[in-house]
């Protein structure tokens, strides 16, 4: 079973606790989950608001450690969630490419290709996406200092539809994430289910 958590910290205490940048948060996040011998399991997205405050969006298998700070909120996503044919998504993701002659990674800045990139990435795990399904609704730079070494991360927001396989554990999928620099809020999808027969659509 997984869980969802919803955190949501007024701009009082952005300020206040210096959250300005995705390390802050990353920080923030992994002081939630202890390390476990299993490695990682939890993923993380998150939105600042024009008006200050922020929302962090947390998929686990286990129930995070309340923080000092914010209001927490979670709960255990039903099995049923993850039966669906259908589903509407949202993803920040890290599309690069590791170049053959030395091996360096460089980010997909084009459109087109970044898109080539996520549909690749899906279907490598079952689920199906087509170009005509997916488009992009954001893409910056995301700038932040780690240990006094500054620090960029290409990051771009997509928006579409997908199909599930029939023999896809859609929860194992999701957990593990797309892409790369998931401990900085990167590679975790937002699924919204649709029913095929009224075309309903119901949130996690």
């Amino acid at each position: 079973m997984l869980i969802i958590t919803r955190m949501l910290i007024d701009p009082h205490e952005v300020l206040k606790q210096n959250i300005s940048d995705v390390y802050q948060l990353h920080k923030l996040v992994y002081a939630m989950f202890p390390k476990s011998s299993n490695g990682r399991d939890f993923l993380f997205s998150y939105d600042f608001y024009p008006k200050g405050g922020c929302k962090i969006e947390v998929l686990s298998k286990r129930r995070p450690i309340t923080p000092s700070i914010g209001r927490l909120m979670s709960r255990e996503v039903p099995k049923s969630f993850w039966e669906y044919k259908k589903y509407r998504f949202e993803i920040w993701a890290n599309p690069v490419m590791r170049k053959a002659k030395d091996r360096s990674i460089v980010p997909l800045k084009k459109e087109e290709t970044a898109i080539s990139w996520l549909i690749r990435s899906m279907n490598r795990v079952g689920l199906k996406v087509k170009k005509d399904w997916v488009e992009i609704i954001g893409k910056r730079n995301f700038k932040f200092n780690k240990n006094g070494q500054d620090c960029t991360i290409w990051g771009v927001k997509f928006r579409g539809r997908l199909e599930k396989e029939d023999n896809v554990r859609l929860d194992n999928v999701v957990i593990k994430g797309i892409g790369r620099a998931k401990a900085f809020g990167f590679g975790l999808l937002k699924l919204v289910p649709v029913k095929e027969a009224t075309e309903r659509r119901e949130k996690w």
